[in-house]
């Protein structure tokens, strides 16, 4: 089964190399660790080589596979959100991007009750088939080590043989 770290870590790493460069042409993108105003530092998932565009990357999903709000996975990226606010560098673009549709809407609603600053770009960046098949996995895989209960297996063997090394 597919780790789910690596799968998320796959997944930032194509929006970092791949879709930002689109979303935000002549820039290169890179996972930094920077100065925040109280002193200390948070490694932010997408910053660009002249930190004109600084990112945060998720791939979570809005609702657990129960259909309840997956309040951790929220919390956590509320949590984030916090250290754009203690960026000295007040001048660049803050994008949180998503990978989840359903997630960039619902922050985007939150954005829209003024819950978010509007100074943040919300942005759902679609992954390829084969790497949304790869976090899936590792959804799975986390699921089945959370609970007692079986959980669907995904078949292994339709993943593309290039992500298969993320594959346990």
């Amino acid at each position: 089964m597919a780790d789910v770290r690596e799968s998320c870590a796959r997944a930032e790493e194509w929006v970092r190399e791949n879709a930002l460069p689109v979303q935000f042409p002549g820039r290169t993108f890179f996972k930094k660790r920077l100065s925040l105003s109280d002193g200390g530092t948070f490694e932010f998932d997408a910053v660009a080589d002249d930190e004109s565009v600084i990112g945060l990357v998720s791939t979570s999903t809005w609702k657990t596979v129960t259909g309840n709000a997956n309040t951790g996975a929220i919390r956590k990226i509320r949590s984030d959100l916090l250290r754009f606010t203690q960026l000295p560098n007040s001048s660049s673009i803050l994008v949180l991007g998503f990978t989840e549709f359903a997630t960039a809407e619902g922050f985007l609603r939150e954005k829209n009750r003024g819950k978010i600053s509007s100074r943040v770009e919300i942005i759902h960046f679609p992954l390829p088939k084969d790497i949304q098949l790869l976090v899936e996995a590792g959804r799975v895989e986390s699921r089945s080590e959370q609970r007692t209960r079986p959980v669907a297996a995904i078949n292994v063997e339709a993943l593309p043989a290039h992500l298969r090394k993320y594959v346990k």
